[in-house]
């Protein structure tokens, strides 16, 4: 569980990071990945959160819709 943990914290770090630099495209890829790590740990209210933020980067800088994978 420790783990998930520490994951869940270098990956709110790094999103802060990018948020910060304006580089959204490995803001959402850390923001898929934090959302992966918050469901392993059982928080899904805030991984429903994470994903539809993923969801609005993804529209945006390709246009397109996400595909569900």
């Amino acid at each position: 569980m420790r783990w998930f943990e520490e994951a869940i914290t270098a990956h709110r770090d790094a999103s802060a990071i990018f948020r910060e630099t304006g580089d959204r495209h490995s803001e959402g890829t850390v923001l898929a990945y934090l959302a992966r790590a918050q469901v392993a740990r059982d928080a899904y209210s805030k991984t429903a959160v994470k994903l539809t933020r993923v969801q609005l980067f993804w529209s945006e800088l390709t246009g397109q819709a996400p595909s569900v994978y």
